[in-house]
């Protein structure tokens, strides 16, 4: 799993192109996540993410409620890096979920 940061600057140099930052941004805004239950136990955010294909991606809080670290099962993020455009935007889809409600919804059996 590879550390990351939620704050824009922090999303945009961990993709390390600004292509990968806005195509993630553009599948954010075509509403392409999916789910983002939140695992109270695990500090963990869940989505998938409907590309060619849907991929899921994983982001994992530290216990400060910082984030700590994302996957993701796409080709890109095994091979490439940097963060995907996939977790790019979930970390986006979490960040709006932040702003806009201060919570995430947990996953059923975790609240």
């Amino acid at each position: 799993m590879k550390d990351i940061s939620l704050a824009d600057s922090e999303m945009r140099n961990y993709a390390r192109s600004s292509s990968v930052y806005l195509r993630g941004y553009t599948y954010y805004v075509e509403n392409r996540v999916k789910g983002l239950p939140f695992d109270v136990e695990d500090l963990a955010v869940y989505a998938t993410v409907l590309g060619k294909e849907p991929y899921d991606v994983e982001i994992t809080l530290s216990p400060e409620g910082d984030l700590y670290s994302c996957w993701c099962d796409c080709p890109a993020f095994a091979g490439y890096d940097g963060i995907c455009k996939h977790i790019v935007a979930v970390l986006i889809a979490f960040q709006r979920n932040l702003r806009k409600n201060g919570l995430i919804i947990p996953m059923e059996g975790n609240i």
